[in-house]
């Protein structure tokens, strides 16, 4: 017997059953999609774009690694990048555009001077995460930086130096706020008392744009010069190796992170001292981390990098723990959180594992580390790659 047809208010019923549950189900979908953006200033073009562009390219593993791992409390999280060209003006510009959306966060820049311009605006939030051991932020503030910062790296470098029975240092530096920051902490490292058998015999300076350091170079072979320290980076350390090598001068070379770039040191093949070393990251060491938190925060870097078919770089280091801490946060306390309760977060975050270290920003600066995460590792052109050469602290293997 057939059915009589369903009457205009059952119909109208069922239509607008049928129209709630499809824009749920709409709701529901954009909402699983909707990712949080955490904006990032970088320098990716002009004088520093090299590690610029590996630190974008760590935060996009990371961006990989903490989707894969829930997000932030099962929402994605997607990085934004803005290019500051390496000139601390666009970078002010950009951070000011930024600022007024009122996020929780920005991440970046990735060079003292590009840090040291954008540190006002953030006198009174949001959290910014530099990407440079070279600024300096003021303690308790909303600014943080990456890496052990240049008041714990220089001292290990001149530790590394007496460890190796080289007291007659030359230290070369650049006319840069990196060169003068690091200017101000070797003078500080030569203080201290462990350092009263060193001695600087040659103190010089370059400007990054100079295609010759031949009056440099002269008078550190005049000085009787032991081994040479050097922030120098990018094109400024190729033409301090170069003027080096044409003048016969073959000392061993310690020098900044910055330079511990794979792919630029196979192009100074022909000029590269034998003797090279940079303060490196802590995972660099990973066969001397015994096993714990460490261990395994160190091992999920390696890991996370492989399973995106990359290689870590120190820079990668320098971008992947801030992104790290800033996760957890947000983690903890929800997107709806405030600028204040964030930095609040990191501020008494206290044996954290990251990639480089153990963090502790209580007892410790904003950079949340200090000598005993810092080792040194050495270029070793037969592989391509770098060796361990220090303990824990600079201490020579």
């Amino acid at each position: 017997m057939p059915q009589p047809a369903p009457n205009l208010r059952t119909r109208l019923g069922r239509a607008l059953g049928g129209l709630l549950i499809f824009a749920l189900s709409l709701s529901a979908a954009s909402s699983a999609v909707d990712p949080y953006t955490i904006d990032v200033i970088l320098n990716q073009t002009g004088a520093n774009a090299y590690p610029g562009q590996t630190e974008t390219e760590a935060l996009k593993v990371f961006e990989r690694w903490a989707n894969a791992h829930g997000g932030i409390r099962g929402r994605p999280i997607q990085f934004a990048f803005y290019d500051d060209q390496t000139d601390p003006k666009v970078a002010v510009q950009l951070a000011g555009q930024l600022i007024a959306k009122k996020p929780l966060v920005i991440l970046g820049s990735g060079q003292v001077a590009t840090c040291a311009a954008m540190a006002p605006l953030f006198e009174n939030g949001p959290v910014d995460f530099c990407f440079t051991p070279g600024f300096s932020p003021k303690p308790d503030s909303y600014v943080f930086s990456a890496s052990a910062s240049l008041q714990h790296i220089l001292p290990t470098q001149v530790r590394f130096a007496r460890g190796k029975g080289w007291t007659r240092v030359a230290n070369i530096s650049v006319t840069t706020a990196t060169g003068q920051a690091s200017d101000a902490s070797m003078r500080y490292a030569m203080t201290l008392p462990e350092n009263k058998t060193m001695d600087i015999v040659d103190w010089d300076t370059f400007n990054p744009s100079d295609i010759s350091v031949v009056a440099q170079v002269a008078r550190v072979k005049a000085s009787g010069a032991q081994v040479i320290i050097t922030p120098a980076s990018g094109p400024a350390f190729a033409t301090l190796l170069r003027g080096l090598n044409d003048a016969g001068v073959h000392l061993p070379v310690l020098t900044s992170a910055a330079n511990e770039q794979p792919e630029q040191l196979k192009q100074y093949a022909a000029f590269m001292p034998s003797d090279v070393y940079f303060n490196g990251m802590l995972y660099y060491a990973r066969n001397t981390i015994r096993p714990g938190p460490l261990r395994d925060a160190i091992d999920e870097f390696y890991a996370a990098f492989k399973a995106a078919g990359a290689k870590p770089t120190p820079d990668s280091g320098q971008a992947w723990d801030p992104a790290l801490i800033v996760l957890s946060g947000l983690r903890k306390l929800g997107t709806s959180t405030t600028p204040d309760k964030l930095r609040d977060y990191i501020l008494n975050l206290h044996s954290f594992a990251g990639s480089s270290g153990y963090y502790d920003f209580r007892s410790r600066d904003q950079h949340g580390l200090d000598d005993s995460d810092v080792i040194y590792v050495k270029w070793d052109p037969k592989i391509a790659d770098f060796v361990n050469a220090s303990r824990r602290g600079g201490q020579p293997l």
